[in-house]
């Protein structure tokens, strides 16, 4: 007979069979939560579990892109102008492409290379069907030339015929080829190749781990310009997640003192007669003397490129070095402008690509310049969209931080008209890839460079970084901080959220972090604000140097453009923004005027905001050129005439 004091009645069996039940859901539903919220909230904590990586921090950034504000901290408030800046569309070129290439040379190894003939694509070039040749030729630098003009000519090796699969040794990196008709003797056919031939460097002793660093710019692309034209390549950044850096600051008028800031840490570095006297200041040769392999390239040398004006250089600045290779003749078609049967910024993809690939087992630092689809406003930065998506996709990039930037926004053309373009032209664009390994292994500076996504950051701070990322691959490096900002500190390193301009020595001139008020037109303040600015102009105006027997005539305004004012805390000052149309020449001119006690003064430099002055060529200093409008001095060639005949 069984014991009934120890059976469970079945009303006790199922009161435990429904807590147990209710416990086991309510442990499942917390776990799948759990689960839910780590692998779902924090796609590189996913990335981590599947592929069995550390953890690393993760910052959440809850910046709307509507929102009323870019940049909205205690030292700084930039307006979200991006909502209302309007980009015309450029008008499309009839030109597609560059034509289409019909002989490809093939590297077979790292000093060997075979040519493929494609003669079904030549014969559309040929006028004829007789029989042709092809022959090839090694371009070079001059080994001796005038000082001077080094950076401007190339030597090309003997013409040397082949045949489609002709193999032969890679002398130098750069390669042209051209086919003529035997009968008529005439080039029918040219193209231009660069291919990357290893170089063996000493590898440095005892290094922990070897960051690469590869830098690709866009001339004239502020983050507005960026995400207007090139959506293919921001939603790659955004599903990939690269840092966008909204609140970015150039420092200085155009490409060159921005880029030195970030080469050199000083804006207003000048090399005397040459680019050489100061090359070992910039931030590639710092690599190079850790053992790493160093690249540059710019292209559209028409314009002319960033050093040119400043002497170029005599000597290759980086160990690969393109500018030889523009200097075979770069052709603008429509919008594009094409070396040969090929984009120039394409070539320069192709070998900035080439260098991730035969250096990826060793280290390196590459800066590729691109000019061509953005420098002017008739450039149409949309058709390369897909070609920097496609590269940056396919880039082995494990153990490479990548920078894709620029230096300013719009300077010049009615873009520049609107108030919006005020912060346009002075915010350009800066995403950065930060490695995977190096985001563990480093999570603290990770998350740093994730905060500092929605801070007050300048060029000077990029310099500082580049010295980061050194030092991390090679810690006997002695670090040189910037003389012009020491203060300024690496994106490894949180910014404060009460950085001003100030602090960041960012010149009144290009602080955005200003709220403009608009300023009626028609009042006695404009009209004072007006007249100060115009009789400033004319001062700068009437001292600016001429040519013999020319002046620079007197301007006067023609239409306001727009005025706006705002309070600067730190100054304790009032200054006005203004824009105007002068009149002659239809140049237009932005300045800053402060409100004094004793009236208004203008205390930074006009920049000029319509295209270039093709009016003022009469000037010495071609920095002048925009201030001035040329005109001749009446019976200044007859004094002259008399006093010699006297």
């Amino acid at each position: 007979m069984s014991n009934l004091s120890e059976n469970k009645t079945f009303p006790q069996v199922m009161r435990r069979s429904k807590s147990l039940t209710t416990a086991v859901l309510a442990l499942w539903v917390v776990f799948s939560l759990f689960y839910y919220n780590i692998l779902n909230l924090l796609p590189q904590f996913k990335l981590s579990v599947l592929e069995n990586r550390p953890f690393y921090k993760v910052y959440k950034d809850n910046f709307n892109e509507t929102g009323d504000f870019l940049l909205n901290t205690t030292g700084c408030v930039i307006p979200n102008y991006m909502r209302r800046m309007n980009f015309k569309k450029p008008a499309r070129s009839i030109y597609s492409n560059c034509g289409k290439r019909g002989i490809f040379v093939n590297a077979l190894s790292d000093d060997e290379i075979v040519f493929e003939i494609r003669d079904d694509i030549l014969s559309k070039y040929r006028k004829d069907k007789n029989p042709y040749k092809c022959c090839y030729e090694f371009v070079s630098r001059p080994k001796s030339s005038t000082p001077g003009t080094n950076d401007r000519k190339v030597e090309l090796s003997k013409c040397e015929p082949f045949q489609n699969g002709t193999t032969t040794k890679l002398i130098q990196e750069i390669i042209s080829v051209k086919c003529s008709s035997n009968k008529y003797k005439s080039t029918f056919y040219e193209d231009s190749y660069i291919l990357m031939k290893k170089i063996r460097k000493k590898e440095p002793n005892e290094l922990a781990e070897m960051w690469n660093v590869l830098i690709l710019g866009m001339d004239t692309m502020s983050r507005a310009r960026a995400r207007h034209t090139m959506p293919l390549t921001m939603q790659y950044f955004k599903e990939s997640g690269w840092l966008d850096y909204k609140a970015y600051q150039k420092v200085g008028e155009n490409t060159y003192p921005n880029l030195m800031a970030m080469l050199s840490g000083d804006a207003k570095l000048y090399c005397k007669s040459s680019m050489d006297t100061c090359n070992d200041r910039l931030i590639w040769s710092k690599y190079s003397k850790s053992g790493y392999v160093t690249a540059y390239g710019e292209d559209f040398l028409y314009l002319p490129d960033t050093f040119r004006n400043y002497g170029g250089f005599e000597i290759p600045p980086t160990d690969h070095y393109m500018r030889p290779l523009f200097l075979l003749g770069e052709k603008n078609k429509g919008n594009i402008v094409c070396l040969r049967r090929k984009p120039s910024a394409v070539h320069m993809l192709d070998y900035a690509s080439q260098l991730a690939k035969t250096y990826k087992n060793g280290s390196f630092f590459g800066l590729f310049w691109i000019n061509s689809y953005s420098h002017n406003q008739i450039n149409d930065p949309e058709l390369f969209d897909e070609y920097v998506s496609t590269f940056l996709r396919s880039l082995h990039k494990s153990k490479t931080f990548i920078f894709f930037m620029s230096d300013h926004g719009i300077r010049f053309g009615e873009t520049r008209f609107s108030v919006e373009s005020f912060y346009e032209e002075r915010l350009p664009m800066l995403y950065i890839w930060v490695p995977h390994k190096f985001r563990e292994q480093h999570p603290n500076e990770f998350y740093n460079l994730q905060v500092n996504q929605n801070r007050l950051t300048i060029t000077y701070d990029l310099h500082e970084t580049l010295w980061g990322i050194l030092k991390k691959s090679d810690n006997t490096v002695n670090v040189k901080k910037s003389t012009v900002c020491p203060q300024c500190t690496s994106l490894f390193d949180e910014k404060s959220l009460n950085r001003t301009c100030t602090e960041a020595v960012i010149d009144e001139k290009w602080c955005t972090c200003r709220k403009l008020a608009p300023v009626v037109k028609n009042t006695t303040a404009a009209q004072n604000i007006v007249a100060t600015a115009l009789s400033a102009l004319r001062n700068f105006s009437s001292t600016i140097k001429t040519k013999k027997c020319t002046r620079c005539k007197q301007m006067s305004v023609k239409t306001v453009l727009r005025i706006h004012s705002y309070y600067n805390e730190e100054h304790n000052k009032t200054h006005y923004l203004l824009a105007f149309l002068a009149t002659p020449g239809h140049v237009a001119y932005e300045v800053i005027v402060d409100e004094e006690v004793a009236g208004y003064n203008v205390s930074t430099p006009f920049s000029t905001i319509t295209a270039y002055n093709t009016k003022g060529v009469c000037v010495i200093n071609k920095a002048h050129q925009g201030y001035c409008i040329c005109e001749d001095i009446p019976k200044c060639q007859t004094y002259q005439k008399n006093k010699i005949n006297r």
